[in-house]
C-alpha cells in the first residue's frame, strides 16, 4: 500500500482501544462506504463504514494492534481512492501512530 503513496497526511497518533477513531478531518459530500485500506506487514486490512452527507470521515480503530505504524489510502463509495485535504493540500494516503493504552 504504502508503495503506491505519493503523499501522505501523518495524522499523528490513534488509540486502538476504548473506541478509539482514526480522524481524518474531513466530512463526506457523498452519501456510501467509504473503506480504509491499510498496510500491515504486507497485507491490507479493510475497514468500511457507511456514511451519510455531511457525516466526518472517522474509521473506529478498536481491531487495531498497538504501538504500529500504519499508512493507507482511503477508498470512495466508486470505489476510486478518495483524496485527503487538509487546509488547501490533498493528500492520496493517511499515516497514523497506534500507541498502548493502559487499565
Amino acid at each position: 500500500m504504502a508503495c503506491c503513496c505519493t503523499r501522505i497526511l501523518d495524522l499523528c497518533s490513534v488509540t486502538p482501544c476504548d473506541s478509539g477513531r482514526v480522524v481524518t478531518g474531513m466530512q463526506v459530500t457523498t452519501p456510501g462506504t467509504y473503506t480504509l485500506v491499510l498496510d500491515y506487514l504486507g497485507v491490507d486490512v479493510k475497514i468500511p463504514v457507511e456514511l451519510e452527507e455531511g457525516e466526518a470521515l472517522d474509521f473506529p480503530a478498536e481491531n487495531l494492534n498497538e504501538k504500529y505504524k500504519y499508512t493507507g489510502k482511503i477508498i470512495g463509495p466508486d470505489g476510486q481512492a478518495f483524496p485527503v485535504v487538509s487546509g488547501e493540500q490533498e493528500f492520496d494516503c493517511i499515516s497514523f501512530q497506534t500507541r498502548l493504552s493502559y487499565q
